[in-house]
């Protein structure tokens, strides 16, 4: 044995200073709330379903479990989804100058063809104005003079943006599908044979607008071909031999997996490491509210604890996401037939400010993989408690749509 007089050998002092950077590392990131959505209303509310970290896990930005999936659904059309997805893309190619909210790249798969590439240019306009504010350069004129160098060109810093959004318009289930497993060739294509200008970003959201798109369609399909192989099972039945009869009917547990769209999220999910939001549509039904309150306690009563929503139309199972959503437009109370003339003139102000505002609520309803366990009975340990301890910011949040972009109250 060697003496060390006391002093501690170098591999000992190398294992103890990583075991107190990984202390320090640990006790940052345990106490600091990751941003998934760089949107701090709809992070809060996400970080309360997610599981909470432990200080054996890894950094969340390090962690692709953590990326939350989170579904929008409406009841009626025109419930202000697309206008949060749209200002959603706009943080996530932007970003705020900050190295924890860098410009990313995003994926959209417009399915419903509806997705408006002026409308999202607008508001990532407006978004850029705004994290720019007095440095932004003034639109041209004949003097001169006018130096632009050193401050921000609000169009090229558009044009730049935009050039981080890949949209995708798949025509049925089976092309989003193909064209998810398709994603790492495109994406991760060597730099001489890239297609694209995100080969420096990171991909910080992946959009589905909307998962409803191709559900009659399928269901149509899948009746028709179901129809079609009870007639030849029948005929297979009838004319195999007795040893292959009992095998009829057991399809490929490969092909289906490939044909999944659920599947085909979770591993573009695991390999971006990106939050992923999908809107659906849900048929309203008057026995059906979002409003029935089963929770005694009125600390968080709007938050019902059951699932009062009818299933939406989507191939994504009830338990896909993280978090399901409600986007409900706000409407103004009728005047009521009594109401005197002075009183109508009186309340004409505050009525019309909320319909100029064109607001629209985004409220936390029941739903996800993290609501209820496998076995469909209760909650997740400890998420009613979190719910509780969030208070009226863990219900959900006021957006309001006018010229200057999208606001978040």
């Amino acid at each position: 044995m060697h003496k060390t007089n006391g002093r501690q050998p170098n591999s000992t002092k190398t294992f103890k200073l990583l075991e107190d950077l990984r202390t320090n590392l640990f006790q940052t990131t345990t106490t600091t709330q990751p941003h998934h959505f760089n949107l701090p209303n709809l992070d809060f509310i996400v970080n309360i379903f997610l599981p909470p970290l432990s200080p054996n896990q890894p950094r969340p930005s390090l962690s692709k479990n953590h990326s939350p999936i989170v579904e929008l659904t409406s009841l009626n059309p025109g419930s202000g989804k697309t206008h949060l997805l749209y200002h959603l893309l706009a943080l996530c190619i932007t970003g705020n100058g900050t190295p924890t909210h860098k410009p990313a790249a995003a994926l959209v798969f417009d399915t419903d063809a509806k997705f408006s590439i002026s409308r999202l240019a607008e508001i990532v306009r407006a978004r850029i104005v705004s994290i720019t504010s007095t440095n932004v350069c003034p639109p041209s004129t004949t003097d001169t003079d006018t130096d632009c160098s050193s401050i921000v060109n609000v169009d090229e810093s558009l044009h730049t943006a935009l050039q981080n959004i890949h949209i995708f318009r798949p025509s049925s289930l089976t092309s989003l599908v193909s064209t998810l497993h398709a994603l790492p060739a495109y994406l991760l294509a060597p730099p001489e044979r890239s297609l694209h200008y995100s080969g420096n970003r990171t991909v910080g959201l992946l959009v589905l607008d909307s998962a409803s798109a191709f559900f009659w369609q399928e269901r149509m399909n899948s009746e028709v071909s179901g129809l079609a192989r009870d007639d030849d099972d029948d005929d297979d039945a009838r004319l195999s031999p007795p040893h292959i009869r009992d095998h009829l009917g057991h399809g490929d547990d490969d092909a289906k997996e490939d044909k999944d769209l659920s599947t085909a999220l979770r591993r573009t999910q695991a390999l971006f490491g990106c939050p992923i939001i999908y809107t659906t549509t849900t048929l309203s039904s008057t026995s059906n509210t979002a409003t029935t309150h089963t929770d005694t306690d009125t600390t968080n009563a709007s938050i019902p604890l059951q699932n009062s929503l009818p299933a939406p139309l989507s191939p994504l199972p009830t338990s896909f996401p993280t978090l399901r959503l409600l986007c409900s437009s706000v409407h103004t109370k009728r005047f009521p037939s009594n109401m005197g003339m002075n009183a109508l003139l009186a309340d004409r102000g505050a009525r019309q400010a909320v319909v100029d505002k064109s607001g629209f609520r985004v409220d936390v309803v029941p739903g996800g993989s993290v609501w209820g366990r496998k076995d469909g009975v209760g909650m997740e340990p400890g998420l009613k408690e979190r719910l509780r301890g969030g208070g009226v910011k863990a219900r959900g949040f006021d957006v309001f749509v006018g010229e200057e972009g999208v606001v978040v109250e």
